[in-house]
């Protein structure tokens, strides 16, 4: 499923993997009604299946290869299977209220099969909810996040793509989120964003011609200026929630 299972595997066990709560965590909980039944699909140490059993009373299950994470998972509340989503969807079908994962969609390389089990487990009516990092946003202008190039991200998505998936799939797009600028992102985006304008003013035709005739002081001017469009344009964080609803084939 994964395009490099033992790198995936090695990445999982750095503990800056595992965030127990997250932005995504934030928005779907608060969708998710009481007493759902609920598959989280990478569930990782089981924090937001945990959060759902005990707050709302979900009936939760989490698939999750990382044997380390399963173990630390281990709760009465839930359970964890070691399976791919393909496996586990042939003896579950139309079985939950709520599919659901969160920053795993970008590392799939057969994005067909792994998305096709999810809706297979999912009920009509049901909701898939997918987080990802949103390509249009910051991200996209770091060339040097290696994090965001295969084998780690062996896909790319924003908005327009993940809305494709409606031609495909018995989906209808729901809810969109953008994530804001976390607190823990803002060195990124700041450093990001100032690396942009100077690649611009040193490549840009035509813009890096008039910039390099300013004197100092106009110069620094110019770079705010361009930073303050690029902020305007890039004003949303790190990652993208798509909430869809399954409906009739």
């Amino acid at each position: 499923m994964f395009a490099n299972s033992d790198f995936y595997e090695k990445l999982q066990d750095n503990d800056w993997y595992y965030m127990p709560w997250k932005w995504e965590h934030e928005i779907a909980f608060n969708l998710i009604g009481e007493n759902s039944k609920v598959l989280e699909v990478g569930s990782a140490k089981g924090n937001f299946l945990h959060s759902l059993a005990e707050n709302k009373n979900c009936s939760c299950v989490g698939l999750e290869f990382n044997k380390k994470a399963i173990e630390e998972s281990n709760s009465s509340k839930f359970q964890v299977f070691n399976s791919s989503i393909e496996e586990f969807s042939k003896t579950n079908n139309n079985s939950f209220d709520i599919v659901c994962s969160f920053q795993v969609l970008e590392h799939i390389s057969d994005v067909k099969s792994f998305l096709a089990a999810k809706v297979q487990c999912l009920k009509k009516g049901g909701n898939l909810i997918i987080s990802v990092p949103n390509n249009n946003s910051f991200i996209s202008l770091d060339n040097n996040n290696i994090l965001n190039f295969p084998p780690h991200h062996v896909g790319r998505w924003n908005k327009k793509s993940l809305q494709y998936l409606e031609k495909i799939f018995p989906l209808k797009t729901y809810k969109i989120f953008y994530e804001p600028i976390q607190e823990y992102h803002k060195k990124w985006y700041n450093e990001t964003l100032n690396n942009q304008v100077k690649s611009i003013t040193k490549n840009h035709f035509i813009l890096s011609r008039i910039y390099w005739k300013l004197p100092s002081f106009l110069k620094k001017v110019f770079h705010q200026l361009l930073l303050s469009v690029l902020k305007m344009t890039y004003k949303n964080g790190h990652s993208i929630i798509i909430i869809f609803k399954k409906i009739d084939d």
